[in-house]
This record gives C-alpha cells, sequence and structure tokens, in this order.
C-alpha cells in the first residue's frame, strides 16, 4: 500500500489535532484552576514558531525544534510528535516501515532541491569544460567547444542519475552548491592574492581544485540535513565579507597599493564572512525568507551608500576613499535596519500575544490597542499557482474584533 500525504491533507491533520488538544485543555480547565499557580502551564510558546515553519515551509523548517520538544514531555509535546511523524511520511523516511517497496520510498522521498542542484551541476560542468580548455592550452576551435559541450553533458547526467531516487532537500541542494561557487571563487582569489603575475592557467589551476574540495565539504555538510535558513546565512557571510572588504580596501589602501594587496583583502573577507556566517547558523535558528529579506536591505543599503557619495563627490580622484566610507555605513545601515524590521518574521512569542501578525498598531480581542514597531511579514500566493514565499508586506493594522 502506498502512503500519499499531500500538503493541504497536513495542514487539516494538523489543525484537528490542535483542535483536539485546544479542547482537552478546555474540558479540563475546572481541574486546573484547583492547582497551585506554579504548576499551571500556559499555552506552549516553543511550540507555535516551529509548527508554523515546518507547515509553511513543506517540512523543511522547524523539524528539528519540533522533535526536540516532543521528545521533552512539555505541553504541546504530543502535537510536535504527531507534525514530526507526518512529516516524516511526506518525506519517505517512514515508507519502508509501512510496507512500502523501495519504488515508492523514492516516489516519496522529498527532492524539492533537485532542480536547483541540477541546474547548478550543469553550469559547473560548463566550467570544468573551459577550464580544461585553458589548462590544456587548446588550440583546435572544435575541442575548444567540444570540452564545455561533455562538461555540460556530465554534469546535467551525472546529477539526473545521482538524485533520481535519493532525497535531496532545497538545504542539501544549496550546501553543495555554494560549496562550489565559494570554492571556486576562493581558488580564483588566493592565486590572485599569491602570485605577482597571475595567468591565467595559474587561476584557472587553482580555482578548479578548490572548487572540487568546496563541492566536497558541502556534500558532507549535507549529509547533515542543513536547513535552508543555516545554508542561506552562510552564503550571506561570504557576501557580506566580500563586500565589506571591497569597501575596506577603497577606504584604507594607499594609493598605488598592489594587486596582490587588494586580491588579499578579498579573499580575507571572503573567508571570515562563510566563518562567521558558520557560526552563527549553528547558534541560530533563521529562516531563509528573512536572510533573504536582510540579502536585500544589505544591497539596497551598500547601493545607496555609494551612490550617494557618487552623487556627492563625483568623480574626483579623491573620491575613492569617500566610496568606500560611503558604501562601509550604507552596507551597515542596510543590514541593521533589515535585522530590526525583519526581527518578528521568526518570532514565535509576536504572534502568539498578538493573536495576528505584527503591526504599527495591533488589537487585542480584549479591546486593547498595542503599539510596536514596523516590520516586514512574508506574503504567499492566494491563487494556489505558486507555492511558498512570494514577498513582503509592511502591515500598518493588525488584531481581533
Amino acid at each position: 500500500m502506498r502512503l500519499a500525504i499531500r500538503p493541504r491533507t497536513l495542514v487539516a491533520v494538523s489543525l484537528f489535532v490542535l483542535s483536539r488538544a485546544s479542547a482537552a485543555s478546555a474540558a479540563s480547565e475546572t481541574e486546573a484552576d484547583a492547582l497551585p499557580a506554579a504548576r499551571k502551564a500556559p499555552a506552549p510558546f516553543a511550540l507555535d514558531g516551529p509548527l508554523r515553519r515546518a507547515l509553511a515551509g513543506g517540512c523543511h523548517d522547524g523539524i528539528a525544534e519540533l522533535e526536540a520538544l516532543a521528545a521533552s514531555g512539555q505541553p504541546g509535546s504530543d502535537v510536535a510528535a504527531e507534525v514530526v511523524r507526518l512529516c516524516a511520511d511526506i518525506r519517505g523516511q517512514r515508507a519502508a516501515g509501512s510496507g512500502a517497496s523501495d519504488g515508492s520510498a523514492a516516489a516519496h522521498a522529498d527532492r524539492s532541491g533537485r532542480p536547483q542542484l541540477v541546474l547548478a551541476s550543469t553550469l559547473y560542468g560548463v566550467w570544468l569544460g573551459i577550464s580544461v580548455d585553458v589548462l590544456a592550452d587548446v588550440k583546435n576551435d572544435r575541442l575548444l567547444v567540444m570540452y564545455p559541450l561533455l562538461g555540460m553533458a556530465a554534469g546535467l547526467g551525472g546529477s539526473l542519475y545521482a538524485t533520481h531516487v535519493h532525497e535531496v532537500t532545497s538545504g542539501q541542494a544549496w550546501s553543495i552548491i555554494t560549496g562550489l561557487d565559494y570554492g571556486t571563487y576562493n581558488g580564483l582569489l588566493w592565486s590572485a592574492a599569491l602570485s605577482n603575475t597571475p595567468s591565467a592557467k595559474g587561476v584557472f589551476g587553482a580555482a578548479l581544485p578548490a572548487g572540487l574540495l568546496g563541492g566536497a565539504i558541502g556534500t558532507l555538510v549535507a549529509r547533515r540535513h542543513p536547513q535552508q535558513g543555516d545554508v542561506e546565512l552562510v552564503r550571506s557571510g561570504g557576501l557580506y565579507g566580500t563586500a565589506a572588504a571591497a569597501m575596506a580596501a577603497l577606504l584604507f589602501a594607499p594609493t598605488g597599493s598592489s594587486s596582490r594587496a587588494i586580491f588579499t583583502t578579498l579573499a580575507l573577507g571572503m573567508d571570515v564572512g562563510l566563518g562567521t556566517g558558520g557560526i552563527l547558523a549553528s547558534e541560530l535558528d533563521v529562516s531563509r525568507n528573512r536572510v533573504l529579506l536582510v540579502d536585500a536591505g544589505t544591497v539596497a543599503g551598500l547601493g545607496f551608500g555609494l551612490g550617494g557619495t557618487w552623487l556627492i563627490t563625483g568623480s574626483k580622484r579623491s573620491s575613492r576613499r569617500a566610496l568606500g566610507a560611503g558604501g562601509l555605513v550604507g552596507l551597515g545601515a542596510g543590514m541593521v535596519a533589515a535585522i530590526l524590521l525583519t526581527r518578528a518574521m521568526d518570532d514565535d512569542r509576536a504572534a502568539q500575544v498578538l493573536g495576528s501578525v505584527p503591526a504599527l498598531a495591533s488589537r487585542h480581542a480584549d479591546g486593547t490597542w498595542t503599539f510596536g514597531a514596523l516590520s516586514l511579514t512574508p506574503v504567499g500566493d492566494m491563487t494556489g499557482r505558486r507555492q511558498g514565499f512570494v514577498g513582503a508586506a509592511v502591515p500598518l493594522a493588525a488584531g481581533l474584533w
């Protein structure tokens, strides 16, 4: 017997379980009133956020927190255990235990990250072919085209075959892609930083093994089933570190600085950013949607900082340091503003208190009003033609009437 559970069924079952838990809680309210105040358990805030992320993200985010809550025995642990069980069914982790065949298990496996990984592997295959052209110093016109074509075919066919059965979540796919991307970028920067006169062969000769090593590391990390938000935080760290290093080079580098010093600064900035992102990802539980909105704010801040400084200083020779300072200030201001504006996106307590989405002004069920700060909230597609997060809104008023 095949077990097929659709996302709508998961939502309906979860809401049914929540309603049953609420009814049981209401039935025992009189008995609970007789208990000492210290023993009364309030509504479990810890359940709301992970449950909301698990349902909205197709069982990709929040599962680790739900598993921990299910094993803790705290209020709401039975609901968390049921959601974890249903998510395990959807992802195919329990298909074999329910009497399904291997083909059914493959059909139920979560391969939401397969398209991204196949596309990235195809493009990386083209890059491998170009690298062979440069390293082998190919002169024949036909061979120049043949090697990239062979690399593209190998990347496409190999990725399709490797992912046709095994589970490939979006977090796993982006982990491998990040390793390939930033490994290649690191190889390019460090090869230019360590050579007085970098040649094409030297640059490609360093970038190719660095990219393959990064892909291998990304694959090892993918075996730990990272969340999408964790991987995106690492990618953003590399982006911020490189951008900040570039602005610092504009601001502090003496006139006539060598290209080696500039590339060394960029390479160090990228590595520090990646490492910082990895540390933050291991300590914080941040959704991918929030990280992307912070990315948007940071990029916008950097753009306004550079653009505004250029409008003020023009193309004067002395404007280089001003551009660096403006870019750093804009990058930092945009990042901080985006972090503050999105601080309630993953905050389950804010949603519990307000009974609705966070807003500038919120009305409670008892008629009282609470005034807070502006914050970005995710918006999904209401037509049903697209799944997941498609934009953001800034609510001005919300509440219960």
